[in-house]
């Protein structure tokens, strides 16, 4: 049976992997031994604001380094368990994992933690007010060299805290709505009547609405942890802002 990786779920949101990988291992537990059929969950959360000023990504307009902090960028690791196999799922309040970062610090969870690579996922929530990643100094500023260099030992520490904290967990899934996400491709007529399609905001064309929630609970039914997933591109803030922020 020919393995699937990482690579084949490229362009999947990560929530919907989840959905997807929680119920394989849903299914899976009715084939396990009797004496090892539970579901064990550990998660973790650590604080990754950048402690000096910093070039932050989305626009490439914006050449000043980030004057501020509005509110502290954060990563979390959830951690799942079913007869003896592990998923690790790390997100990160960042743009994404560009300039070739995705690998050294996967390797660097994985060194510490001892995770396979197919058991490892990173996502980021795209926030357009988050520093660039980079680990080339001819390419980045060197304040953002440092923040990605911090960053593996950040992650690393993470995911072991959560492997450490792996409890018994059961979860549920459900979804709501949310009007916050909006359709930019706006339809703007000029004064020649002619027809053009502008960054704006079109109230009227399509948007995926659906918040996905999934929401663990420990052994004695208090809450553990909850992940979801919404559609939406987070640059609230614009591209003058020059404050780190999470945004939406």
């Amino acid at each position: 049976m020919p393995m699937i990786g990482p690579s084949a779920f490229q362009g999947v949101s990560p929530m919907r992997l989840l959905w997807c990988l929680i119920a394989c291992l849903t299914f899976a537990s009715t084939c396990l031994a009797a004496d090892d059929p539970s579901l064990r969950v550990g998660v973790a959360k650590t604080v990754i604001t950048p402690a000096e000023p910093v070039q932050l990504a989305g626009y490439a307009s914006r050449k000043d380094l980030s004057t501020g902090v509005h509110d502290d960028l954060t990563a979390r690791a959830l951690v799942l368990e079913l007869g003896g196999s592990r998923l690790a799922l790390v997100s990160v309040d960042l743009i994404g994992f560009y300039g070739d970062t995705a690998d050294p610090l996967r390797t660097a969870i994985i060194s510490r933690t001892g995770l396979e690579p197919s058991q490892l996922f990173l996502c980021a929530i795209h926030t357009h007010s988050g520093p660039t990643l980079g680990l080339d100094p001819k390419t980045t500023h060197a304040n953002n060299v440092r923040f990605t260099e911090g960053l593996k030992g950040k992650l690393a520490d993470l995911v072991a805290s959560a492997i450490a904290n792996l409890q018994p967990a059961s979860f549920s899934l459900g979804a709501g709505s949310s009007p916050v996400g909006a359709n930019r491709r706006e339809l703007r007529i000029s004064a020649k009547g002619e027809s053009s399609i502008v960054l704006g905001r079109n109230p009227y064309g399509p948007t995926d609405k659906e918040v996905q929630v999934l929401r663990i609970v420990k052994a004695d039914g208090s809450p553990l942890a909850v992940a979801f997933n919404y559609a939406t591109h987070a640059t609230s803030l614009g591209p003058a802002n020059l404050i780190v922020s999470g945004d939406l």
